[in-house]
């Protein structure tokens, strides 16, 4: 008799058929999934007799939104309506076994840390002057703008959500480095940026 039984986890696993000799039903490989690369998924049917059976290529396989260039084998798109380091990605797998059907279905994690991050702006500013930094992601063979999706930050002068930089207040004839850096998720940037002494100009809104 066909039994059903979902697992609550990861994923939901169709599981428990005796009479079709199989135990239980998953996606493996599922861990370190990154953005803007391929990732190779694995589908297993484990049997009541402890045989591994790697199913991959004979399943069908679902991710919405997702290019397929093999079975089980996805490419993941930065997600730039975003701005969160983990996206999730719906995949699910169903496979036929000695007649009967078993599907695996859930949601992975996938990281949307760049691989490099470079930081551009200008490397000089007067005294409590304004100047704009970017935020550059580096992906495999991409490049994207980041500046409004992560955190900055300035050791001396202020800077805002959009990588506006407020300079220091600078007495005439002296001088100030600062540090400022951006980070979203494990990728992380910084630029050094000279502040000379003298008259002050506009402030940052």
């Amino acid at each position: 008799m066909f039994k059903k039984i979902l697992f609550m986890g990861l994923f939901l696993m169709s599981a428990l058929v005796a009479t079709a000799n199989a135990a239980y039903f998953q996606i493996e490989n599922h861990l370190g999934v990154k953005t803007e690369r391929w990732h190779q998924f694995r589908a297993v049917l484990y049997l009541n007799n402890g045989v591994r059976l790697d199913v991959t290529r004979n399943a069908m396989w679902t991710s919405f939104g997702n290019d397929m260039r093999l079975p089980g084998e996805f490419y993941f798109k930065f997600d730039e309506r975003s701005n969160r380091q983990i996206e999730k990605q719906y995949i699910s797998a169903t496979v036929f076994y000695n007649g009967y059907q078993f599907n695996a279905a859930g949601y992975v994690n996938v990281d949307q840390s760049p691989d490099y991050m470079e930081i551009i702006g200008p490397r000089n500013s007067r005294s409590r002057g304004t100047v704009q930094f970017q935020a550059i992601g580096i992906y495999p063979g991409k490049r994207i703008d980041l500046t409004e999706k992560g955190k900055w930050n300035a050791e001396h002068g202020d800077v805002n959500d959009q990588g506006r930089y407020l300079a220091p207040s600078v007495s005439r004839g002296g001088s100030l480095e600062d540090l400022v850096s951006f980070e979203f998720g494990f990728g992380r940037g910084e630029a050094q940026i000279s502040i000379e002494g003298g008259e002050e100009t506009e402030e940052l809104h």
